[in-house]
Order: C-alpha cells, then sequence, then structure tokens
C-alpha cells in the first residue's frame, strides 16, 4: 500500500512494506511553493494513493520513517506558528484590551471612591452629601480645604471630627491614587479614539469611541462584529436578559450597550425600541463598510437618525 505525504516541506510517497515504512519518492518545495502552503494551512496531509484512509498504525509507520527531514520540518513549523501568532495581533486586539482596562479601572475607582467618602465622611459629611459624582468629589476634596468647601456649600458649621492634619493627609493620599486612575482611564479613552480613527471611522463618528470599541469588544473582533446582522448587534452586552428570555419567556431585551447613545437617550422611553433597531442597523452598516474599507458615510447615517427621532 502506498500512502502520500504532505507537509510544509514538501510531497512524499511511502510504500508500507512488513510493518515498516519505505521512502519511494520525495519532492520538497521551493521557497515560494512553500510560502503557498504554509498560506493555506497544510502542515499535514495523509491519504492513500488508492482513496483509501490509513490506519492509525501505517501512519505511525510513516512518523518513523521520516526523520531525515523531521528536524526541518520542526524548524519550519515552529517558524510558521510564531509568524502566524505574531500576525493575528491586529488593531482590534488593542481596543479589547484597552476596553477591559477602561472597565476595570472603573470598579477599581468607584470602589475607592466609595471608601474615600466613607472616610472623608468622619472628617466633613456634609461635603460627600452635597457632590453626588465621584470623581467630582475627589477633585474637590483635593483642591480645597474642609473649610472652604463648607463655605462654598452654605455649611456654617460640620458635624464632622476634628481630625489632625497627618490622619486628614491620608485621605488626601488615597484621593490622589484614585485621581491618576481617572486620568489613566481618560488616557485610555483617547487612545481607543485613535486607533478607531485609522481602523473603523465610520463607527467612531456613529457609534463614538466607548461604544464603538464596547461594540468591537462585545463582538470578538472587527470582522465579527461586521459579520454581525442588525439585530444581534442591538441587543450586544444583554446577554444576560436575553438568556432569562429565552428561557423563561420573559420579554425581550430591545438594547445593549447601545442604550447609553445620545440618540436612544434623547428618544421618548416608548420609541426606544424603534430608535434602537434603526441605530443598530446603521451602525451595522458602519462595521461592515469600516471592514472591508469602504468610503466615509456615517456622519450621512447620522444626520438620518437624527431626523427621524
Amino acid at each position: 500500500m502506498k500512502l502520500y505525504f504532505v507537509n510544509s516541506l514538501g510531497e512524499y510517497v511511502f510504500e508500507i512494506k512488513k510493518n515498516k515504512a519505505v521512502l519511494v519518492e520525495k519532492k520538497l518545495f521551493s521557497s515560494k511553493q512553500k510560502e503557498q502552503v504554509l498560506e493555506k494551512g497544510i502542515s499535514s496531509v495523509k491519504q492513500s494513493l488508492k482513496g483509501e484512509t490509513p490506519s492509525a498504525k501505517e501512519l505511525s509507520l510513516i512518523l518513523q520513517s521520516f526523520k531525515e527531514d523531521a528536524k526541518s520540518f520542526k524548524e519550519t513549523d515552529e517558524k510558521t506558528t510564531k509568524k502566524k501568532i505574531s500576525e493575528a495581533v491586529g488593531v482590534d486586539t488593542l481596543i479589547i484590551q484597552s476596553v477591559s482596562l477602561i472597565e476595570e479601572l472603573e470598579k477599581i475607582s468607584n470602589t475607592l471612591a466609595k471608601r474615600i467618602r466613607e472616610w472623608y465622611s468622619l472628617y466633613a459629611p456634609e461635603v460627600s452629601k452635597k457632590i453626588g459624582d465621584n470623581e467630582g468629589f475627589v477633585s474637590a476634596i483635593l483642591k480645597k480645604d474642609k473649610k472652604t468647601l463648607l463655605k462654598e456649600l452654605k455649611t456654617k458649621e460640620s458635624m464632622g471630627a476634628n481630625l489632625d492634619k497627618k490622619d486628614v493627609e491620608q485621605i488626601l493620599r488615597l484621593a490622589r491614587t484614585t485621581q491618576k486612575l481617572y486620568e489613566e482611564r481618560k488616557a485610555k479613552e483617547s487612545y481607543i479614539k485613535e486607533l478607531m480613527k485609522k481602523t473603523t471611522p465610520n463607527l467612531l463618528i456613529l457609534a463614538g469611541a466607548m461604544i464603538g470599541s464596547k461594540l468591537i469588544s462585545l463582538a470578538g473582533g472587527i470582522r465579527q462584529l461586521s459579520l454581525m446582522p442588525a439585530s444581534t448587534v442591538q441587543t450586544l452586552g444583554a446577554e444576560t436578559a436575553l438568556f432569562r428570555h429565552l428561557k423563561t419567556k420573559a420579554k425581550p431585551p430591545k438594547h445593549g450597550v447601545i442604550i447609553n447613545h445620545p440618540i436612544i437617550q434623547k428618544t421618548l422611553r416608548k420609541n426606544r425600541g424603534k430608535a434602537a433597531r434603526a441605530l443598530a442597523d446603521k451602525l451595522s452598516i458602519c462595521a461592515k463598510v469600516d471592514y472591508f474599507k469602504g468610503d466615509l458615510i456615517a456622519e450621512e447615517l447620522r444626520l438620518e437618525l437624527e431626523k427621524k427621532f
């Protein structure tokens, strides 16, 4: 029985004789042919010349006799694997990593801001009560002292404790660390915007940097997002509610992360489902145009949506 063996080095014909695979003929690929084979992803294809499927034992005999070129074959495959791994890192991978980091920074900074509020409330509870925004609160206590803040808030006397300067400094030290996290988050948002300008300008214009990057992250990449139907784009980020609907027949979700888009936010609540469908349709078009390197059409689509809603 003769077996035909192909790998990234060339073509081989073996004949099985008395529990031994004998090399009958081989033809090594040229550099150009080798690249073509590697591009097709062929690392090893084995079949019988008569169309029969070789047994595991026959394949084992071939591998045992394939000693002459085994080292070269291993080196070529390793080189190809490293190259493919290197090429797999694209702009969408960087966007996904940056989005994940921003989400983690938000969780950490919110947790720390909550701790700062509780801690600072021992010193001046009125300040924490009247400044609702965490980032604004952290910025306020770093820029102004207790006396100034109370005066601006029109509070004559605080019921907080009179802490020593060294104790207050520990609170402010944590506030400075938290403020750096807010700054890092803003820097990453700017970084994502720059990445999207180059690769997904239509999605950036219509969705904005954060919503657009989250859609790419949830889809798993720009290509995957471009292949998704508009109905899937509409509910990205609402997977929990979608599975609950499928399991318990509860109401299906009308929108995922796109709920934060200004067009939906400014639409009457009863019309938000309709607005979400229209927006998802336009976002799907933008993703496809961006992936296939089309023209800039997002501004026109955005004006259509604004006119309609």
